[in-house]
């Protein structure tokens, strides 16, 4: 709406009943105020305020028009608050697929630490060898080895390929917000199995 920044600085205006003082708590130039008030009144085509020594007067119009700005400028300012709140303490679920060789201990203590770290985000643990459909399985985060065969996904190098070894499969970590679903074939795999690759 090319009006919203002119209809906050009138709102500031006729909750201060001042230019200066709403000048002040915008942090704008008197100038700046004064002009975007006078381009607000010219766009709608009426008088919003009366201008005296002393104060700002608000006519009947003007008092009808910030009668009707308070709520929706109070939803929008409640609206910029949650999403302020949400990037400062992130939430959701977090589905992460990982090669059988990162379920070894030191990988779950980082992931159980960055979950006690933050609790509003909740693990979905894909550990699999299988090249997960990252769109399809709605997978946000994936940690391969090797060289990427679809070449639309967006990737950064974390570091070199460690040689293949001994993968120790763990009980899932109780009461740390992290689920496992373990793609095992092997049919001796129970709560805990080494898995070795040649």
């Amino acid at each position: 709406m090319r009006h919203l920044d002119n209809i906050l600085v009138f709102v500031k205006v006729a909750e201060f009943e001042s230019i200066s003082k709403a000048a002040r708590a915008l942090d704008m130039p008197i100038s700046t105020v004064s002009r975007k008030l006078s381009v607000l009144e010219s766009d709608l085509g009426v008088s919003l305020v009366r201008r005296t020594t002393r104060r700002v007067i608000l006519t009947p119009q003007g008092r009808d028009f910030f009668n009707q700005c308070m709520e929706p400028l109070a939803k929008l300012q409640e609206a910029e608050q949650v999403l302020t709140q949400t990037q400062e303490k992130p939430e959701g679920t977090l589905a992460i697929s990982v090669p059988m060789l990162l379920s070894q201990d030191p990988f779950m203590d980082f992931l159980s630490r960055f979950s006690k770290e933050h609790s509003g985000i909740l693990i979905d643990l894909y550990i699999t060898n299988t090249y997960l459909n990252l769109v399809g399985e709605n997978i946000d985060v994936a940690i391969r080895f090797g060289h990427l065969k679809d070449s639309n996904v967006v990737a950064a190098k974390l570091g070199k390929s460690l040689p293949k070894g001994a993968c120790h499969l763990e009980e899932p970590i109780m009461g740390a917000g992290i689920t496992y679903t373990l793609a095992l074939t092997w049919p001796r795999c129970r709560s805990r199995c080494a898995i070795f690759e040649n």
